[in-house]
Order: C-alpha cells, then sequence, then structure tokens
C-alpha cells in the first residue's frame, strides 16, 4: 500500500524528486492512479504543479533517448555526483532544478519500465495523430439460442454444466453436448474455467467456442484471437485448439497462442510442450521458450525467445523491442477499442518504440506516459484524441 505524502508536496521540485511520482507518470498502474487521483483530490493545486512537471519530464527524456549507451553510463555517474552537490547547497535554486531533471533519469533507468520512441528521419511530420474513443461494446456469452450481453470484462467457471460468472453472482444453465461462444471484443478481456479445469485469458478481439463437457477422447476448442492457456493434465486426452490456419495440441502445459485475422500467428510455450500442426501435416514441436510463427502451409518458423514479451499482457503491460510506432498504435486500438488515423504520417514507419508499457485501465494516463516519452503533446476532446 501507497501512504500518503509526508511532508506535503510542495511545487514542481517535489514532484520530480518524488519516485512514486515518476515511476506513476513513466509506468502507471492502477494502484499509482488511484493514489494520484485522491492526491489530487486532497490538494487542489497537485494538478496545476503536475502539467508542469510533465514539461520538465517531456524535455529531459526526449533528450537522453537520443544518447548511447555509453552516454546514459557516463550521465548517470554524473548525476550521482549532482546529487552529492545538492546536498551541500541545496539552497541554489539552479542545482535545485538541476537535481529535480536529474531524479527523472535515475528512475527512468532504475525502474526498468519506460517507453523510448527512436526516430531514424531528421525530419518527422508536425500533422497531429487524431484518434477516436469508439463506442463501447459487450462481452457476449452464447448458449445454443441465448445470447447474454456484459458491459465489463467477466470471469467464467464451467463446472457439472453450470456457468458461474464470478462477481456477479450469476449461474447459468449449458445445454449437455452443446458448443458455447465466448465473444471479447475490443476494449474488454475475459477469464474461463473449462469443465476439465483448464484456464483460458482471452485477450481483447478475441472468440472462443468450446463444448459444455469434453469427451474421453477429445478436448477440442475453436480460438480466433489471442489467449494464453494453461492446460489441465490428462495423459490419454491431450488439449486441442483449431484456429483458421493451424492445430495445437498440449498434455498438460502453459503457452500463449495468437490467431488473429490478418496479424502474425505464433505460439510461444512457457512450460511443457506442444505440437503443432497444419492440414498439409507439417509438424512442429515447442519445448518451453520457444515460439512458432505460422509463415505459410507447411512453414512454422521455430526460435528461441524471451517469452515475457509474448505473455505479459497477462499482467497488463507490454514489452516493445523495437516495435513500429504504429504497430503500437494498432495495439492500443485493439486493447482499448480505439480507432486512429495516421495515413498521412508517412514518418511513423521509420519510428520504432523500446521498453516496457503498463496497460492501466486510466486510458488518460497510459496515453499520457506515451506523449511524455515521444515528445509529444497528447489531449482528448470528447471521444476525439489527438498526438501532437
Amino acid at each position: 500500500m501507497i501512504r500518503d505524502l509526508d511532508p506535503p508536496l510542495n511545487g514542481v521540485t517535489d514532484l520530480l524528486t518524488n519516485k512514486q511520482f515518476l515511476e506513476w507518470r513513466i509506468a502507471p498502474n492502477d494502484q499509482l492512479d488511484e493514489y494520484w487521483k485522491c492526491m489530487q483530490q486532497k490538494h487542489p493545486n497537485l494538478s496545476h504543479e503536475i502539467k508542469k512537471a510533465d514539461e520538465y519530464i517531456q524535455l529531459y527524456l526526449y533528450k537522453t533517448q537520443q544518447l548511447t549507451l555509453k552516454e546514459k553510463q557516463a550521465l548517470l555517474q554524473r548525476i550521482q555526483q549532482s546529487r552529492s552537490l545538492y546536498r551541500k547547497n541545496a539552497k541554489s535554486g539552479n542545482v535545485w532544478i538541476r537535481i529535480a531533471i536529474a531524479a527523472c533519469l535515475l528512475i527512468f533507468l532504475s525502474i526498468g519500465s519506460y517507453l523510448v520512441l527512436k526516430k531514424q528521419e531528421a525530419v518527422i511530420s508536425t500533422k497531429p495523430i487524431i484518434g477516436n474513443m469508439l463506442e463501447s461494446e459487450n462481452v457476449q456469452f452464447i448458449i445454443g439460442e441465448k445470447r447474454i450481453n456484459y458491459q465489463t470484462d467477466i470471469d467464467i467457471i464451467i463446472h457439472k454444466g453450470v456457468a458461474y460468472i464470478d462477481k456477479l453472482d450469476q449461474h447459468l444453465t449449458l445445454g449437455k453436448n452443446e458448443i458455447n461462444k465466448l465473444i471479447v471484443p475490443y476494449g474488454k478481456r475475459s477469464k474461463i474455467q473449462l469443465a476439465d479445469g483448464t484456464v483460458i485469458w482471452l485477450n481483447s478481439g478475441s472468440i472462443m467456442e468450446f463444448p459444455t463437457d469434453f469427451s474421453k477422447n477429445s478436448r477440442l476448442i475453436k480460438l480466433e484471437g489471442e489467449a494464453y492457456v494453461e492446460v489441465a493434465h490428462m495423459k490419454d486426452n491431450p488439449f486441442q485448439i483449431q484456429t483458421s490456419n493451424f492445430f495445437l495440441k498440449a498434455i498438460g502445459t502453459k503457452f500463449n497462442i495468437s490467431a488473429y485475422d490478418g496479424l502474425a500467428k505464433f505460439v510461444a510455450l512457457t512450460e511443457g510442450c506442444v505440437e503443432l500442426s497444419d492440414e498439409s501435416q507439417s509438424i512442429c514441436r515447442l519445448s518451453p521458450n520457444e515460439v512458432a510463427f505460422y509463415e505459410s502451409p507447411g512453414t512454422f518458423n521455430k526460435k528461441e525467445a524471451d517469452l515475457e514479451r509474448y505473455v505479459s499482457w497477462v499482467d497488463n503491460y507490454i514489452i516493445l523491442d523495437d516495435t513500429p510506432f504504429i504497430d503500437l498504435l494498432k495495439y492500443l486500438e485493439r486493447y482499448y477499442n480505439l480507432s486512429f488515423d495516421h495515413s498521412y504520417r508517412q514518418d511513423l514507419q521509420k519510428i520504432t518504440c523500446v521498453g516496457k508499457l503498463y496497460l492501466s485501465e486510466n486510458l488518460d494516463n497510459v496515453l499520457t506516459s506515451i506523449a511524455l516519452l515521444s515528445n509529444t503533446k497528447y489531449s482528448k476532446q470528447e471521444n476525439r484524441i489527438y498526438f501532437e
């Protein structure tokens, strides 16, 4: 639990030397969102000081993005030396400002949660990127001919032919030998425990079909979209997933599978062993810490990988490794149900992102973080978003 400020913050400099504040602006999460929301309610003038502090952070971090690793290390050493100087001469206004901004970089380098945009061209368009917040759609749980809508994310537990909707105190009777469907639209996520004990996290824009009960010889579901799966172990009855392009077979394991239409399709294995195949009968077996991309009929490209970047969305953050800025916008579109118009910004093809971005429930904080660390200005008017 984060404690209240003691003593209270007094001006921009106090904000810029406060680790909680810097973590919140660079890597927001739900706990920090709630904390700083309460602080602004308690201290009405704080919102104005936060805006001024944001300008310092944006200016300083944007400059550091252009440095090499050696330059950053040298700068970090100078920062540490200047912090010692600050302790000796805290009355100097110039030292206050230098140390305040230096503290930003210390946090930026140390918390491991950041976003850097690397520009490959010297000239960048000044035209704004315009986005729209789309009308929220419902999670849909389809049972036979019955369709139940939910305005929020839901957790479902299937047990003995009954679906229990967690936190809503609702239970629904499922038909025997019936195929059910869970539709998770953009901007929503859901979790479901199937009748065999297998647990599946469904990401935004996913559709899953599954039976009420599995037979003794078959545990098959159909998936479009992305899911993280923890398979219940049944040695003589492998768990299978059918996508539009390939099949997956597992006994008892943990993996992430992505099968969005029009996007890269892959399976990343964290534990156990899985077997992939397609209609050409091509087979690919994965071991832990391996990822396989489905590239064309009969072709699976397998390699070792740091799996954090493939499974981190379950814990509400994403890892970016020279990810094109356009791809980041597309991810945000799906995750938050947005639509960005960037067709006239050809320069975005040359901008890539590196770092870690927390996917807070507070969209404003996420977009503010991106603006701070990409040297752009973010604003919102009603349901329209602007990056300039």
